[in-house]
Order: C-alpha cells, then sequence, then structure tokens
C-alpha cells in the first residue's frame, strides 16, 4: 500500500517527524501509516538515548526510514522468505560508509541514567565491544525483542548481486542539521570537544656541575655542619685538657679548689654560678625538708588542705555544657558559614539529612532469567530473589509506619520526612528498589502466564524498569 504525502497534511507531518531528512513532495512512499505508527513505537527506547545528538539520531532514523518507505527499496532490498503474501525476511544492502558514519556519530553519546554509553544499551554488548556492523546486525536481529522478522544486513560500497547498497549523506556528531539543530555536545562527541589544551612545558632542571642544585646544596650544608660540630668538639677538647690534668683530680685530692668534698670554708671562693647553685640547693632542701617535718607531724591539715583545694578547682566544672551538636562544634555562631546556613533556613526551611539502609544477604547463589521477549539469558544475585525482596519490603514498610511519643504527641515518618510535593502529596522521599512493584507485595507477586510456563513476572518488569 502507497502513502501520498500531498493527500492528507497530517500524514506528511507525520512523515516529516519521523523522516525529517526526506522531502518526498508529492511522490508517493512504500509505507502506511500503521506501518509508520509501528516504527514510531519500535524506536522508543533508541529515541531516549539517541535523540540527545541529532546528527546521530537522524542518520539512524535516516537507516529505519529507507527500509520501511523508501520508493526505491528495490535496489537495495531482497525479500528472501515469504509466508504465503506476508515476507518474512529480507536481505537489506547498506554501504560501508554510511554505517561507519552512523556508528561514528552514535559511538560516544552518553546514557546519564546509567553513566553508560548509549549504545552498551542498544548493541547487546558493552560499547567497547560494539562496531559499525555488530550493531546494526543486533537491532535487525529478532534477539533483540523489537524486530518482527529477520532482516539480514549486507555492507559493501560497490554493487552486489545487482542491488546498489543504500548510501545516503550522512552527517558527523559535529555538524548541524538542515532544520537549524546544532552538533552534539562535547558530552556526546569527542570530536567536538576541541584539542585539549596543551600542558605548559616543565622549567628546565637546575643543576650544578650537572647534579641536581638541590641535592648539591644540601649536601654542603650538610658538609659545612659537620666540619663546624667536629672543630668545636677539637676545640673544646683541646681547652680541657690544658686546664684538668685529670678527672680523678678532685677525688685524690680533696683540698682542690675543684673538688666537691673540699670542707674548708676559708678556701678561695669559686665562681658566680657555682656561689648560686649552691645557695638554691641549699634552700631546696631546707624548704622540702621542713615541709615533710610538717606533713608528718600535721598529717590531717595536710590531708583536709588538699581535699579543700581539689575542690575549689573542680568547681568550675558546674558551668560545663558538652556540645553534641555537629554544627555547633564545628562552626562558630558569628561564621560566614553558620550566618548562610540561617539565612537559608530562614527562607526555603531546614535541607534534609539522608538516612541509607545498605542490605545483603549471605546466600551466593545466582538464577538465570531468560527473558521472554527474547535476548541472551540475565543473571539474577541473590539479593534480587523474590524472596528476599519480600523481606526488605516487610522491612520498609514497618519503617514507614514506626510511631513514636514526643511531647505527648504521636510522630511518625510522615511527620518528619522529606516530601517536595506537600502539600500536595504528602508521600515521603524513599529510594527504594520496591518501587518498581508499587511498594506492594501483590505486584512483587504479579506474573503472567499460560498451564506450561511463566512467561512474565517480576523479573521481566525489573529489566523493563531498568
Amino acid at each position: 500500500m502507497a502513502l501520498h504525502c500531498s493527500v492528507s497534511k497530517p500524514v506528511c507531518l507525520y512523515v516529516q517527524e519521523l523522516c525529517p531528512g526526506y522531502n518526498y513532495g508529492d511522490r508517493s512512499l512504500c509505507c502506511d501509516v500503521d506501518q509508520l505508527n509501528t516504527l514510531k513505537e519500535s524506536l522508543q527506547l533508541p529515541l531516549q538515548f539517541l535523540s540527545r545528538c541529532p546528527s546521530c539520531f537522524y542518520n539512524l532514523m535516516n537507516l529505519f526510514c529507507e527500509l520501511t518507505c523508501s520508493p526505491h527499496q528495490s535496489q537495495f532490498m531482497n525479500a528472501t522468505k515469504f509466508k504465503g503474501e506476508n515476507v518474512t525476511e529480507v536481505e537489506y544492502y547498506i554501504g560501508q560508509t554510511f554505517t561507519n558514519a552512523m556508528y561514528n556519530a552514535c559511538q560516544d553519546v552518553q546514557a546519564p541514567s546509567t553513566n553508560v554509553k548509549a549504545l552498551s544499551l542498544l548493541c547487546g554488548k558493552d560499547a567497547q565491544d560494539c562496531n559499525a556492523t555488530n550493531w546494526i546486525q543486533y537491532m535487525f536481529s529478532t534477539d533483540n525483542g523489537q524486530t518482527p522478522f529477520p532482516i539480514i544486513p549486507i555492507f559493501s560500497d560497490v554493487g552486489v548481486h545487482g542491488y546498489t547498497p543504500m548510501n545516503n549523506k550522512t552527517y558527523a556528531c559535529t555538524e548541524g542539521l538542515e532544520d537549524g539543530s546544532g552538533p552534539c555536545s562535547c558530552q556526546d562527541c569527542t570530536a567536538a570537544c576541541g584539542p585539549k589544551p596543551v600542558p605548559p612545558p616543565l622549567p628546565p632542571p637546575w643543576t650544578i656541575l650537572g647534579m641536581d642544585a638541590m641535592s648539591v646544596i644540601m649536601w654542603l650544608s650538610y658538609m659545612a655542619f659537620l666540619l663546624i660540630f667536629v672543630g668545636a668538639l677539637v676545640v673544646a677538647w683541646c681547652c680541657r685538657s690544658r686546664t684538668i690534668t685529670s678527672e680523678y683530680g678532685p677525688i685524690l685530692d680533696s683540698n682542690n679548689l675543684l673538688s666537691l668534698n673540699s670542707d674548708i670554708p676559708n678556701q678561695e671562693n669559686g665562681s658566680c654560678c657555682e656561689t648560686l647553685g649552691e645557695r638554691f640547693e641549699n634552700l631546696l632542701r631546707t624548704f622540702f625538708s621542713s615541709w615533710g617535718s610538717f606533713c608528718v607531724r600535721h598529717p590531717s591539715v595536710v590531708l583536709l588542705g588538699s581535699l579543700i583545694l581539689v575542690i575549689a578547682c573542680s568547681g568550675g566544672l558546674i558551668y560545663m555544657r558538652i556540645t553534641t551538636d555537629p554544627v555547633e562544634l564545628w562552626s562558630s555562631p558569628e561564621s560566614q558559614a553558620r550566618q548562610e546556613k540561617n539565612y537559608f533556613d530562614e527562607r526555603f526551611g531546614p535541607f534534609f539529612r539522608t538516612t541509607q539502609l545498605i542490605i545483603t544477604t549471605p546466600i551466593n547463589d545466582t538464577s538465570i532469567y531468560s527473558p521472554y521477549f527474547g535476548g541472551s539469558d540475565v543473571p539474577f544475585k541473590a539479593i534480587l530473589f523474590k524472596d528476599i525482596l519480600h523481606q526488605v519490603l516487610d522491612l520498609q514498610l514497618e519503617i514507614e509506619n514506626l510511631v513514636a511519643e514526643y511531647d505527648g504527641q504521636n510522630i511518625t515518618l510522615q511527620d518528619i520526612c522529606l516530601a517536595p510535593l506537600a502539600p500536595y502529596n504528602n508521600n515521603c522521599t524513599i529510594l527504594s528498589i520496591l518501587n518498581y512493584f508499587q511498594n506492594s507485595h501483590a505486584v512483587l507477586d504479579h506474573s503472567k502466564g499460560d498451564d506450561f510456563f511463566v512467561y512474565a513476572d517480576y523479573h521481566s518488569h525489573f529489566l523493563y524498569c531498568v
């Protein structure tokens, strides 16, 4: 069935929305409205990620629009299998230049929600293992759960078996489109980031006689200090050897002026330092002798006085206040940070505090789930087993239903939690995997199937959500 764009203006706009690069005018297309609707529904997932980069998505839509609506399909498409009047398999001859250009425009597009490249979600394997050909092969395979029948891509820039490969014009991620869309952002297109800044050249090394200058200076400083220290020791030893003939002289001759055993008071006076040292020693001996005698004669007075002194020194403890508020511990009330915080709290309310609950399981088993909609098997670790999710949901619901008494009133989680949509929606902000199942045991247990096998349960629901 042919679609004529000039028949209906809304249909024409619909074609331009899905295939903006086509300007068919009054020419007929090899598709109908139902096929366009199917095309739009099938491309919702790529649209979600690749539309961030207009040129990438333009090239992708060009690939599928030529497959669906091109009036020149006979030049690059060959129907190889039929079932009645329906085609069940086709060969699609695609230019290698077009294939490489489409991949180059899309290879850096990011999926911010998962912090990975979009091709990791659209290629059936990790982005680093994806290339221009296996990406298209995966999109055209029935294993992805979206393709209604096998489409076999054949990549070549020259004619094959009488067919001319589709090699339409493509746009690089650094180019804008004719409809006014700009080039892709630097985040989604490495080539659009421009050259990386060149770091300034390193300064030439500072050397002395071909050696590192700091090492030379440190060695010279160390040698100078060593020479001065050794020289001072040698000079001191020489001076001492001239004035003192023997270290045992004061013991051998108790009448020597340098002897400590000299008891003759009329001998020649010592130096000033020796006199002060002797007087200080005598003062200490007299004081502690008197203090010891007093403590022995009046023990009760000493003990009572010590007790009174300790009590007097400890009296200031009645003014001690223990601070446990971290805000008071780490910021002064007059600091700029505290003033800005008070300004924010007065106008917007206090900022919420996030509480996390990290749940693990000692079970190390892994179950393999085969998606009913096609695709490779998916391993589910024990933390995602349904019975464990039920236990987590029980704990979550118990926390939500906690009630505490404060100042004679019952306080619930809704009274203190963050509810950004209040007062229209007073539900607390709870980020949990059970949100995928509306925090309901019934939804978690929901499944669809027949008498032979279950083909849709919480596994498929989880994979669809993530």
